[in-house]
């Protein structure tokens, strides 16, 4: 692989880079700051009261959510595409399950639908529904251990 082809790899996905790079950044500063991390303990105005502390917390993880399903679609349409322009080319199915607009009941009817056990669709369909789900769980984990931390029985 030259040098002029990684260049021109890289500019084509620019912006999922740009967003893992920055959701890697925002992960680890949620956790930093969930976690009461020592480095965080300096910022002693956003740790003012339990409400600022809340509403950081949650900005970080809103917007957090946001890159990781961004970051999510840019994978599945590099997976699209590619497995669009091959020779055998992409069935049907296996495409609805990587494109962005299928919804939840799209997912689940793919899943659950006639057909071979082993099909690829409902492999793609079942990660798809994994990773929708998967955000929201994170962000109630993440709150979860915040407030069994620091919410103690004197200051609720």
């Amino acid at each position: 692989m030259t040098a002029h082809s990684l260049a021109n790899r890289f500019k084509q996905n620019a912006m999922a880079w740009l967003a893992n790079l920055f959701g890697i950044l925002l992960i680890t500063l949620t956790i930093l700051y969930a976690g009461g991390s020592y480095s965080m303990a300096n910022f002693n105005a956003i740790r003012s009261s339990s409400a600022n502390t809340i509403l950081v917390l949650r900005v970080l993880t809103e917007i957090t959510s946001i890159l990781l399903t961004l970051n999510l679609n840019f994978a599945l349409e590099n997976i699209k595409w590619r497995l669009v322009t091959r020779t055998k080319g992409l069935k049907l199915p296996d495409f609805l399950c990587l494109v962005p607009g299928t919804s939840l009941l799209g997912l689940s009817q793919l899943l659950f639908s006639k057909g071979s056990t082993w099909a690829s669709w409902r492999f793609w369909s079942l990660g798809r529904l994994v990773f929708l789900a998967l955000l929201p769980i994170l962000n109630v984990i993440i709150f979860s251990k915040y407030l069994i931390q620091h919410l103690t029985p004197s200051t609720i």
